[in-house]
């Protein structure tokens, strides 16, 4: 399954309310995806679930590498909500 796949399927899960298996897809999707639009996303995404979850130290991690990563791409404004997520979550 290819990375977009794997992050929808990871989205789908948490709105249904399958945080683990949600959270299990995510840290899959991380391990196995390069640098770029969709790992960006991922990383923010997980991060925010482990700041709602309470695990503020471990979304911290996921956040700052979500921003480094990002400013590493040439994408324009692709990424804005998402950066401008995990920058305020790390606030």
């Amino acid at each position: 399954m290819d990375g977009s796949l794997r992050f929808q399927k990871a989205l789908l899960q948490l709105d249904h309310g399958r945080v683990q298996r949600g959270e299990a897809t995510l840290r899959e999707l991380l391990d196995h995806e390069q640098p770029g639009v969709i790992r960006v996303r991922a990383l923010v995404v997980y991060g925010d679930l482990l700041h709602q979850l309470g695990r503020a130290d471990e979304a911290a991690a996921l956040l700052e590498s979500a921003v480094r990563e990002a400013a590493a791409l040439d994408v324009d404004d692709l990424l804005d909500v998402e950066l401008e997520r995990a920058r305020e979550l790390l606030e």
